[in-house]
């Protein structure tokens, strides 16, 4: 086999690890195994060329729609390389996760400390929300 030949294996090889590493990734974050906001403030060198919107839409309860507008709130276009965005953006971007995690978690808990509202249904029937 030739040089290239060889070369052209190696490289389909390789590939096939990064494929791998970032399916496993995505398995451990929808699993909750792994932090979507330690794992971008400290990105595995598989990831850089991987799009941020990919990574974003890897956890449970983070679709295309949650994560653009998360995203956009921090001024970084979904289809960001990982490896294009400095570590400013990075981190940026994993305060705002954990910020979204948090009050997602809150809501689902049943935040008692909000008054709750009253919506009126009819002629004086005050129904609770």
């Amino acid at each position: 086999m030739d040089n290239t030949g060889e070369q052209r294996l190696a490289a389909l090889a390789k590939a096939n690890d990064v494929r791998e590493a970032r399916a496993r990734l995505k398995r451990e974050l929808q699993a909750g195994e792994r932090s979507l906001a330690h794992t971008l403030k400290q990105p595995p060198q598989y990831i850089y060329n991987m799009r941020i919107g990919e990574l974003m839409t890897a956890p449970r309860g983070f679709g295309t729609v949650r994560a653009t507008k998360l995203l956009a709130g921090c001024a970084i276009a979904y289809s960001r390389r990982i490896g294009s965005l400095s570590e400013r953006q990075r981190i940026v971007v994993a305060e705002a996760v954990d910020n979204e995690y948090e009050r997602a978690y809150e809501h689902a808990k049943g935040d008692k400390s909000r008054p709750s509202r009253t919506m009126i249904a009819g002629p004086s029937t005050g129904v609770q929300v």
